[in-house]
């Protein structure tokens, strides 16, 4: 078995909230939430216990580097005429964030050029000072993000902030860094070095003026599969060989909390979710109030965990490991 945490398109969520109520349904649909539902279902509804859980929206806000579609401030270097695109109008933009409030969801914003990260940090502000945002907000991907994006993260009114990022894409993006982002000009040199650089990013959201933030944010790893193999240990071991910049490499600590706690943290599985099964590890004396926490080995956290002879960080790429869902041996 594994941990489940899905992420749901805003959009379906508005299908499901403009379904007529008194739209036709079956029995079957009456205790499902399906298209043929009046209403959309709240992230509450979703929570399913220790193994299933959807607390996230999704949007879309632009495309990919490879495509040239990564939303970009300036023109891509080997196109002048082209600087991506922004995938979300404004006003659907708002939408998704008063579904995402009304419906008790957590935004995550795809973000890979740094006009999308602007425009994702600017929204996550607005509706932060609105006071209708479910925290962490979470930006995914965050390949480029720009002078202005490094500065608002790390301005001490932003809010507390998850950049769910790809280390593996260093290396699969690094034979058109250079070609898409770069160049002699000011601009180029400046894109290329506030692009890939998961160090600044992770200090950027976790301190403010050299002190550990009250409510610290931080990285969760990815592998954004399939686009890349799903392979947590391999993703930890490129976060610490940066591949584009010699000195934005993390420790072996923070690359392991990226894909631990911080990944955790990231989906809110460290809040409100209740253990609700019989033949839970935790006695049913215990089960209506015993918080379930993940992503530390510590007293109190659910034991996941995998054992390896692990000596030096290369050694990652070539581990076999058994992993311990609840402290159970469940594959070697």
């Amino acid at each position: 078995p594994c941990r489940v945490f899905l992420t749901t398109d805003w959009e379906q969520i508005r299908k499901l909230r403009d379904v007529p109520d008194d739209a036709e349904q079956t029995e079957s649909a009456s205790n499902d939430w399906t298209l043929a539902s009046p209403h959309a279902p709240t992230a509450v509804n979703l929570n399913h216990g220790l193994f299933l859980q959807c607390k996230r929206l999704k949007i879309f806000l632009d495309g990919g580097l490879g495509a040239s579609t990564a939303a970009l401030l300036s023109p891509y270097s080997d196109n002048p005429h082209d600087s991506g695109m922004i995938t979300c109008r404004a006003e659907d933009l708002d939408t998704a964030f008063r579904l995402a409030w009304d419906y008790g969801y957590t935004v995550e914003l795809h973000s890979i050029g740094d006009k999308a990260f602007e425009i994702a940090t600017e929204q996550i502000q607005k509706y932060y000072e609105l006071g209708k945002l479910h925290l962490p907000p979470v930006i995914t991907h965050c390949q480029i993000i720009g002078v202005k994006g490094m500065e608002r993260i790390a301005s001490p009114q932003f809010p507390q902030l998850f950049l769910n990022i790809q280390p593996q894409f260093t290396k699969s993006d690094l034979p058109i860094i250079e070609k898409k982002l770069g160049g002699d000009s000011r601009v180029g040199k400046e894109r290329v070095a506030n692009s890939y650089c998961w160090k600044t990013l992770q200090n950027r959201v976790t301190t403010c003026n050299g002190k550990h933030r009250e409510l610290a944010g931080g990285l969760a790893g990815g592998s954004d599969a399939p686009i890349e193999p799903a392979r947590p240990l391999q993703g930890m071991a490129e976060a610490m060989v940066n591949l584009l910049h010699d000195d934005e490499g993390l420790n072996f600590d923070d690359a392991l909390a990226m894909y631990t706690y911080g990944a955790a943290r990231s989906v809110r599985a460290d809040e409100d979710i209740y253990l609700r099964y019989v033949n839970s590890p935790i006695s049913d004396a215990k089960v209506s109030s015993k918080k379930v926490r993940l992503g530390l080995l510590a007293h109190g956290f659910l034991a996941d965990f995998i054992v390896t002879d692990l000596k030096k960080p290369e050694d990652i790429l070539s581990l076999m490991s058994s992993p311990t869902p609840n402290g159970k041996p469940t594959w070697r």
